[in-house]
């Protein structure tokens, strides 16, 4: 018996579980290209930019980052367009770290309703078909073939075993993604402490930033 014949076995209850696959698939394939470019030489990036500023070469380290697409690079640009005001450059560049991550974050929710609706789908699928398998059993005043119960069992338990085959890798994949994202903003929250210590301010607050 091959997949196809399996899955087919299971029901319709197959089919949102089957959807859900496809849609848990796109969306990690799609993150995951986007954060490899976002984190394709954000270390370069930003010891490139910081060393300009200890140079005193703002003017220049600006340029740099608006030739950058990394994500540290649009936050240090928040930061070395205020001016030297240390308040003004670290709100900066927390909005900026924060939108950044937002975009980062996008559609991953969905990886998350997969991982926790598959498995769901998966066991109402179980239930049913034994609800159906035991209906049968009624309707014959309990003279069953063992067999064909046996049989009417394990289809229904094809959608269980479809659903964790499904939920189990999205949630893993979700929980990878968000790692990923997280260590994008730690090296972009230091690369934020490190040019507040670096650009001449003018402001007194010198609390921390938060991205």
């Amino acid at each position: 018996m091959n997949l196809l014949t399996l899955v087919i076995k299971g029901g319709y209850f197959m089919v949102p579980i089957a959807l859900g696959s496809l849609v848990a698939l796109a969306v990690f394939i799609e993150r995951y290209i986007v954060l490899r470019r976002a984190r394709k030489g954000t270390d370069r990036i930003s010891w490139e930019i910081l060393a300009l500023v200890k140079e005193r070469q703002e003017e220049v380290a600006q340029a740099r980052c608006r030739r950058s697409t990394a994500p540290v690079a649009k936050v240090l640009l928040a930061g070395l367009e205020a001016g030297g005001n240390r308040d003004v450059a670290r709100d900066g560049m927390a909005m900026a770290g924060q939108l950044e991550i937002d975009t980062l974050e996008r559609r991953i929710g969905w990886l998350a309703i997969v991982a926790a609706a598959a498995p769901m789908v998966g066991f109402l699928g179980t239930v049913t078909g034994m609800i159906r398998a035991f209906m049968q059993v009624q309707t014959h005043a309990g003279q069953v073939d063992a067999s064909i119960l046996a049989g009417g069992i394990w289809e229904a338990l094809v959608t269980t075993a479809g659903g964790l085959v499904v939920g189990i890798p999205a949630l893993i994949g979700n929980n990878w993604l968000v790692g990923e994202i997280e260590g994008l903003a730690h090296q972009m929250r230091r690369a934020a402490v490190e040019l507040l210590r670096l650009v001449p301010t003018q402001g007194e607050d010198d609390g921390p930033v938060v991205v």
